[in-house]
């Protein structure tokens, strides 16, 4: 039987069959030099929103400093975004699932840092001056005697502590609530602003509208107007006052002085 001593025929993949190999290597490992240039970008965004918190919390009673921060931050999860975007297209399932892990955690920080900047800014509008009646348009004021500047009056914070509600309520109300010279929008810009911790919570999820704000100061006003409770909480203060350990002038009046701000 003759033997065929001709070359063995190497056998080529089709091309097709290279095409698909490929793209599944890519798709299973990332292509490693876009893999590794979108993760610096990554890490250098991430840094970027970093700096930005440290610099709201630096900056956050100066209102010029707090918009440019606001127009940064925009920017900032643009890019974020443009990003999430590209590594989607170039890695595998597993780190697909990461990068949107990443995505959501910073998509959070954002929407938290812009918040606070929203109700700092709300919190640095000036109080209205009362205008005076007396004066009219071309009418030029009579020249009085300088008088000595009155400090500002700081708005009052409310933290759901429930027996701080009726300070609270009070001050609110005689500078802000009663107010004729602001609009709904203004009024509830100040009351987001004096709100932190669980009373913030109350609101939160309320939009700054004029529509809203007596929805918030009702909500506010459902939770924390309960007589029965703030007395409950009186109550309970003044037992949980610490006794005295020794007869002395400095202890008697620290007793006395807890007593009187339980009251």
């Amino acid at each position: 039987m003759p033997v065929d001593h001709s070359p063995a025929k190497e056998v080529v993949p089709a091309a097709n069959d290279m095409e698909e190999s490929q793209s599944s290597t890519v798709r299973e490992f990332g292509s490693v030099p876009d893999v590794t240039k979108l993760n610096r970008q990554r890490t250098h965004l991430e840094w970027q929103l970093d700096r930005l918190e440290q610099m709201f919390v630096k900056h956050s009673t100066d209102v010029h400093s707090l918009k440019t921060i606001s127009d940064r931050v925009k920017v900032l999860a643009l890019d974020y975004k443009q990003w999430y975007d590209s590594i989607l297209d170039v890695v595998s399932d597993d780190q697909a699932q990461e990068a949107i892990e990443r995505y959501g955690v910073f998509d959070d920080r954002v929407f938290e840092l812009s918040k606070n900047i929203e109700y700092q800014l709300a919190s640095q509008i000036p109080l209205p001056t009362t205008p005076n009646p007396f004066f009219g348009s071309e009418q030029k004021p009579t020249t009085v005697p300088v008088r000595a500047r009155l400090p500002e009056i700081v708005l009052p914070h409310f933290d759901g502590n429930i027996r701080d509600w009726p300070a609270f309520r009070d001050a609110f109300s005689s500078l802000i609530h009663s107010s004729e010279q602001l609009t709904e929008c203004d009024k509830l810009h100040y009351l987001a602003a004096s709100l932190t911790k669980d009373a913030r919570a109350v609101i939160d999820a309320l939009e700054i509208t004029s529509k809203n704000y007596d929805v918030a100061w009702k909500l506010l006003s459902e939770r924390y107007e309960n007589k029965y409770l703030i007395a409950k909480t009186t109550v309970e203060a003044l037992f949980n006052i610490s006794p005295l350990k020794r007869e002395c002038a400095d202890s008697l009046s620290r007793l006395v002085d807890d007593f009187e701000r339980n009251l």
